[in-house]
């Protein structure tokens, strides 16, 4: 199959001059792009390599000055001054990478979008997130819709408390089973029991605590 000819289409800041008769390691076409800025930092014509996916999925709009006018516009360059967004993705990758982040053990397994995931990789996080998500808003962070898949384009949300611990039970909680939990947090809510309903029912300690305390399921029962 020839595939798809992207000759002359635009993408973000991107156009596309030519198939490059490169190949990727998974066999994608890599094409011969110019970019010549931003309508507010336009600067000389630069030839950059994309891979289809990354042009079709949105992942690369320009050759880096996009990521770094975004960069400054909204504040994260500024020195000794961390911006929300820098916290997220500082935390995100903190509690998937480092043993010694608080509560790794959960968040091991739990892999991060290759581009994000380096020391480099947080302006690639930002404009994603502005393009897609806006600017973390007060009170949210950085939470995967589908929890069985990893932190990546089309998984990532803000969120609260309350509404992560909701997308923590949704695969595994009912409001059949959220009203039997409180009944028998009614009887007995010590921290041994509550260790005890989180066996029975197969969820998080923290999951029977956000329904204990109110922070989530709060129109059942």
């Amino acid at each position: 199959m020839r595939g798809k000819d992207l000759t002359g289409k635009t993408y973000g800041f991107i156009t596309v001059i030519r198939d490059s008769l490169q190949r990727a390691t998974n066999r994608q076409k890599i094409w011969e792009c110019s970019c010549k800025g931003t309508p507010k930092n336009p600067h000389q014509e630069k030839l950059v390599y994309i891979r289809t996916d990354n042009l079709e999925r949105g992942l690369t709009k320009s050759c880096g000055c996009y990521k770094k006018e975004l960069h400054t516009k909204h504040g994260h360059g500024v020195p000794g001054k961390n911006s929300l967004e820098y916290g997220s993705w500082k935390s995100m990758r903190g509690r998937c990478n480092n043993p010694n982040f608080s509560h790794h053990k959960y968040w091991a397994d739990v892999d991060i979008y290759p581009e994000w995931d380096h020391a480099e990789g947080f302006p690639a996080f930002l404009e994603y997130v502005m393009e897609h998500l806006g600017p973390r808003p007060k009170g949210k962070t950085i939470d995967r819709i589908d929890r069985t898949k990893p932190y990546e384009p089309g998984n990532i949300r803000w969120a609260n408390p309350a509404e992560q611990a909701r997308n923590r039970s949704t695969t595994k909680l009912t409001e059949i089973k959220v009203q039997a939990i409180k009944n028998r947090l009614q009887d007995d809510a010590t921290v041994h029991s509550r260790k005890h309903i989180s066996r029975v029912y197969g969820v998080h300690f923290n999951t029977i605590n956000d329904i204990f305390f109110g922070r989530t399921w709060k129109d059942v029962g």
